[in-house]
């Protein structure tokens, strides 16, 4: 036994998506999400089902980017009361900045440009053909 209704909260998530699924508009969308966090992610079953194993960690990464890129800004509230901690919203930004260094500095040694001579020589052949090798 968990300490709360588990299959029941699996019943009600899976029928608020599969309605959410199938609603185009964004603000009829983010209604029914309210919804489902309220009525069922708040309530003190639902907080035992969210720190439940690997549902904990994807609630976490849904609610960061219901704030950062859908910009719902009640979804940090809801990782607050939900989780007991901040939610940790500069993570996918620092994410994201590194990211991009790293493929700036993979684009930079795949294809340094060599000026020699006033010409230009693209790309550094020698270090093409070792990677494939």
């Amino acid at each position: 036994m968990y300490g709360f209704r588990k299959r029941l909260i699996i019943e009600l998530v899976y029928n608020f998506i599969m309605r959410i699924n199938g609603i185009l508009e964004r603000n009829k969308r983010i209604e029914e999400i309210t919804k489902l966090f309220t009525n069922v992610y708040l309530t003190n079953e639902g907080k035992k089902f969210s720190n439940d194993g690997c549902w904990e960690a994807i609630l976490k990464k849904k609610m960061i980017i219901f704030f950062e890129r859908e910009n719902l800004r009640i979804a940090y509230t809801w990782y607050q009361n939900i989780f007991n901690e901040q939610m940790p919203i500069s993570m996918s930004e620092s994410k994201k900045e590194k990211n991009r260094k790293i493929r700036e500095k993979h684009k930079m040694s795949q294809y340094s440009l060599l000026v020699e001579n006033n010409s230009l020589l693209i790309p550094d052949i020698s270090r093409l053909v070792a990677s494939f090798v």
